[in-house]
């Protein structure tokens, strides 16, 4: 599986992907729930900023406590897999599901150190696909200093506004994602799919416990 061009552009467009709150109320609106998201993460960095930077378990547990309920992650596994999706037996998708949350996970919970409150901005008012989807426009900061102008693609669930997809610079994460793991899953079987991101995950987290060792390492000898 090829993830080169979702390590350039994934980054970005997963953590506006992964924007919400699991104590968001179901009547809040897609901006407040973006909002809303940005608060949890200064507010958990600002409470053990330290001891998270220190133990990627931390930041991952974050995600899943914080952000995941406000990802419809059946929405976007449906339309990454497509016609393999259809042809996939329940337990197949039950693995798919928990294989491609992990490596999500994995992949993007640390870029979460770097939010400040400038990270991501609600730029505009939504922008209603039909009575249940809009699309929200954002913009996010890099660490480096890039602006990005992107936009949140949400749909109302009986739990609230849920984010299932990110786009920018005239793509989104779902269709970069059906470029690699679609084209796999339609070539090998979705079961090929889900070994290839539990390797992944795993191979992400030996290397964010490595950077937390390598930095605490560094700062013990300073």
């Amino acid at each position: 599986m090829s993830w080169q061009r979702l390590r350039r552009t994934g980054p970005v467009l997963c953590l506006a992907l992964l924007s919400g709150t699991a104590n968001a109320a179901d009547t809040q609106s897609p901006r407040q729930v973006v909002e809303s998201m940005q608060q949890v993460v200064l507010d958990a960095l600002a409470d053990s900023g330290a001891a998270m930077k220190a133990d990627p378990e931390r930041f991952y547990t974050l995600v899943r406590r914080e952000l995941r309920p406000h990802f419809d992650l059946e929405r976007a596994g449906r339309a990454i897999l497509g016609a393999s999706w259809k042809a996939a037996s329940e337990a197949d998708r039950h693995a798919f599901q928990q294989a491609f949350e992990d490596y999500l996970v994995t992949t993007y919970a640390m870029a979460l150190r770097h939010v400040t409150p400038a990270t991501l901005t609600v730029t505009g008012e939504p922008r209603q696909i039909d009575e249940a989807e809009t699309m929200l426009p954002v913009r996010l900061v890099l660490v480096d200093g890039q602006v990005i102008e992107a936009e949140l693609r949400l749909r109302r669930s009986a739990s609230g506004w849920q984010v299932w997809d990110a786009g920018a610079g005239g793509t989104s994460l779902v269709r970069l994602f059906r470029g690699d793991i679609g084209t796999e899953a339609a070539a090998h079987g979705v079961g090929q799919v889900v070994t290839s991101l539990r390797e992944s995950a795993a191979r992400n987290r030996s290397r964010d416990l490595d950077t937390a060792r390598g930095k605490a390492a560094g700062a013990g000898s300073h």
